[in-house]
């Protein structure tokens, strides 16, 4: 199946080149900016497709995947850092990246596997049947060939000053829609090379993830609370003096305080949603999910558990809901506080 390319110019020596993804997001942005050094920001994911779709776009601005100097990436997801060490081995880039980011990727495998037992165990114990969360581990496993290992030869922590493409930027941790998302902003001109951690036509998803970050262990099973990290690190990036938002899908925008106030306000509307389907009694998450969305709670469960918990992390913050210790079945069951 071919794939048109996606291009576009945006002035002052950076591309943005749309990459297609298997995945139901659709296509992932990787930029290109032109130095020196000739800089790549995230890489799309590890398929021949996309590979084949980034050394055609290339070419498109006038270049070859050789010419590459630097790749910096934003976060962990395989749509954004699959090709990462491909890339770097025929171009002999350097890669950079977020500094919780490098031990994860130094074995992608093992993080993956380690990944998808915390998502499988969460589940399972929030209402998911044992025989079905071994079918979402299989499904796991195959969206496991999209990622790879990749090397990191310098790693950048939260207010670090770094040099892209030969321009000043400030390193800022924006943990949330994965626990190592980073945010990279052009203060002189409130440019922000963005990742997911902000998209202009969809909300991020904060999903459900292990702790990743410089204190964890690398094997850490302890899950990430990724929807109260979320919320935070958007309230910080509001206060923030920003211009053009460059986001990993999507196109280029501008007024981010806008859409964050209008994130914000929808994930209230959702809190507020689930809550009153405790009004009842206690439920799990599964139950409050189907509560939600039906049917498509049970076969997109990842998506719809990561929501749930996510929200329930946020109501037991503000003490409006409580969790149940495990019942005789292994079963967590949430309630509304009295």
């Amino acid at each position: 199946m071919s794939h048109a390319l996606e291009v576009e110019s945006l002035g002052n020596g950076i591309h943005r080149l749309a990459i297609p993804t298997p995945f139901l997001v659709g296509r992932v942005n990787v930029y290109l900016l032109e130095g020196p050094p000739l800089t790549l920001i995230d890489t799309g994911p590890n398929s021949g497709t996309s590979l084949d779709a980034l050394q055609l776009s290339l070419r498109e601005v006038g270049h070859e995947m050789e010419d590459i100097e630097v790749v910096v990436l934003t976060h962990q997801h395989v749509d954004h850092v699959g090709l990462a060490r491909i890339v770097s081995e025929r171009a002999g880039a350097e890669v950079i990246m977020p500094a919780a980011l490098g031990p994860y990727l130094a074995d992608w495998k093992t993080s993956a596997e380690l990944d998808d037992e915390l998502a499988a165990a969460v589940m399972q114990t929030n209402g998911l049947g044992s025989g079905v969360t071994q079918a979402v581990k299989q499904v796991a496993r195959a969206y496991r060939a999209f990622g790879d290992s990749a090397p990191c030869d310098h790693s950048v922590g939260d207010g670090d000053s770094i040099s892209i493409a030969g321009r000043d930027f400030k390193a800022h941790r924006r943990p949330g829609h994965s626990p190592t998302d980073m945010i990279f902003v052009e203060e002189s001109t409130g440019l922000m090379i963005g990742g997911d951690h902000l998209l202009p036509k969809v909300s991020s998803n904060p999903v459900l993830s292990r702790r990743v970050d410089v204190d964890a262990p690398a094997d850490t099973l302890e899950r990430f609370r990724s929807l109260p990290a979320y919320v935070k690190s958007l309230r910080a990036t509001e206060k923030m003096n920003l211009g053009r938002i460059l986001p990993g899908h999507g196109p280029v925008f501008e007024g981010h305080a806008k859409l964050i106030q209008e994130r914000l306000a929808m994930h209230e509307d959702r809190a507020d949603k689930m809550l009153a389907t405790l009004s009842d009694g206690p439920k799990t998450a599964l139950e409050i999910a189907v509560s939600i969305w039906g049917e498509t709670a049970r076969s997109q469960p990842f998506l719809t558990f990561s929501e749930v918990i996510g929200h329930m992390d946020v109501l037991m913050d503000a003490a409006q809901v409580a969790a149940s210790p495990l019942d005789a079945d292994g079963l967590q069951r949430f309630e509304s506080a009295p």
